[in-house]
């Protein structure tokens, strides 16, 4: 299933060529998941199937998923029959999910589709966001699209976010809907045509944030007394990493950097060759305006690559920090102490003493810390792999290898 699109390299204008490699590294970004699933295996391990008043049937055959819902048997208490699946273990933010729709029962009047941003699912409690068709059977001539806002299982549609279109039952479709912050596209595709969409709809809503994601149908007949029945193939979810964009600044030699504010999780490195050892963050002053978060950096480098990672649990800043070191070798602990300036103190397991100066660089769960002694004897190249934002596991040219902590 393609359901991506060519969003990583969007050059802004003036467009320098020697960063021009630079646009690609978005596709690097760290920290960016996905869920999928085709159904294949026969079985929907990973799934949380949604049943809030136990009208659902779920089965699954020659690589589709079919969910049924029979009709509520008090649609004046509970409404009327729905089911779902959900994939209850991830939470996305901005993301963008997909679905086919391989057969429905077109004879029923009901409401299927995508639901992203999914929260508190249960009975009368669920919200989130929806991209749905509705038949609409015998009592419309066409049916609907629409983009809903999902609150306690009920859905309203977002403002222009709807247009009438039949979904004709000897063919097969794709659903997709991405939302990125407060704003919603959601995508029809005909499984003949994957390039071209046959419907667009865009909506904005900043209520809910993150949450999970799946499908579900809906009983939409006069009196809830109805059936619903669909088919389903080939779902996606994946959560979006935000697009760099970088241009050349018109007044100085610097280059400008900028990416979409809602990114605020997200860090931005750069190295001057490729392949890199290691990234160097970008810590200069950023700014927030139009929706973007922007900085500058040197422009006069022969060659610049940049790169967003998410922020992990190596933390930004290593300063004014007391550093254990201690040796899967059961040698004895190495003390090094760190102030704000970048100056450290070592107190190793043989009794020895040394000072200087050092680096950091996180990205991620990693980080190198250098220490480079004021005697300019050999420096000493630490490799630490945070598990949380105190401790890890580390490895070292000069120190062995074992465990760290860290205390602030």
């Amino acid at each position: 299933m393609t359901l991506l699109e060519n969003r990583f390299s969007r050059p802004a204008s003036r467009l320098d060529p020697r960063i021009a490699a630079c646009l690609l590294l978005v596709l690097s970004s760290i920290g960016c998941y996905a869920a999928t699933d085709d159904f294949n295996d026969g079985v929907d391990d990973g799934w949380t199937r949604y049943n809030p008043i136990n009208t659902g049937a779920w089965t699954l055959n020659n690589g589709t998923y079919r969910i049924q819902s029979a009709a509520a048997s008090s649609p004046g208490t509970t409404g009327p029959g729905r089911a779902g699946s959900l994939r209850a273990s991830e939470t996305y933010a901005q993301f963008e999910v997909g679905i086919d729709l391989v057969a429905w029962d077109n004879s029923l009047d009901q409401i299927f589709g995508l639901i992203a941003r999914v929260g508190t699912p249960g009975f009368l409690t669920t919200r989130g966001y929806a991209f749905t068709y509705a038949t609409r059977t015998g009592r419309a001539t066409t049916g609907q699209l629409q983009i809903l806002r999902v609150a306690s299982e009920s859905g309203t549609q977002l403002t222009g976010a709807g247009t009438n279109f039949s979904l004709l039952p000897n063919q097969q479709y794709r659903l997709v809907l991405r939302g990125e912050a407060s704003q919603f596209t959601a995508k029809l595709f005909s499984l003949t045509n994957l390039l071209t969409p046959l419907v667009i709809l865009t909506g904005t809503d900043s209520t809910y944030t993150d949450g999970t994601g799946g499908f579900f149908i809906y009983d939409n007949s006069s009196g809830s007394r109805g059936r619903a029945d669909v088919t389903f193939d080939n779902f996606v979810m994946i959560e979006l990493p935000p697009p760099l964009y970088i241009e050349r600044d018109p007044t100085s030699p610097d280059m400008r950097l900028s990416w979409p504010d809602w990114a605020t999780n997200y860090r931005l490195q750069r190295t001057y060759t490729l392949p890199a050892a290691f990234w160097d963050p970008v810590d200069n002053q950023t700014g927030q305006s139009n929706g973007r978060l922007w900085t500058f950096d040197d422009g006069t480098a022969p060659a610049s690559f940049y790169r967003l990672v998410i922020v992990g649990n190596a933390p930004p800043s290593i300063g004014a920090s007391i550093i254990t070191l201690t040796p899967n070798d059961s040698s004895g602990s190495h003390l090094i102490s760190t102030d704000s300036g970048n100056y450290y103190e070592a107190l190793f397991s043989d009794g020895s003493a040394e000072n200087g100066t050092f680096t950091y660089a996180a990205a991620g769960d990693n980080a190198r810390f250098v220490l480079t002694p004021s005697d300019n004897t050999a420096l000493s190249n630490i490799n630490l792999t945070f598990t949380s934002a105190t401790a890890g596991t580390y490895t070292s040219d000069t120190l062995g290898s074992g465990t760290f902590s860290v205390a602030h």
